[in-house]
């Protein structure tokens, strides 16, 4: 994984059956619940109108060896 300021990096291994959106949502999904569940508080000073942490683009890359 590689954090930048603004956006993520990371490689993952998946099944051929589970397409990108489903594990974009998935992963946007579960990060944002736990983040949400530890620093409630603290974020609601960042995004205090709406509760969304990530935006709606991704961009997904496919390596096969």
């Amino acid at each position: 994984m590689e954090v930048d300021k603004d956006h993520i990096h990371l490689l993952i291994k998946t099944k051929p059956s589970q397409t990108p959106s489903f594990i974009v949502s998935l992963i946007k999904q579960i990060t944002t619940f736990k983040l949400y569940q530890e620093y409630r508080e603290e974020l609601k000073t960042i995004f205090y109108k709406k509760d969304i942490f990530w935006s709606s683009g991704w961009l997904f890359y496919k390596y096969n060896r």
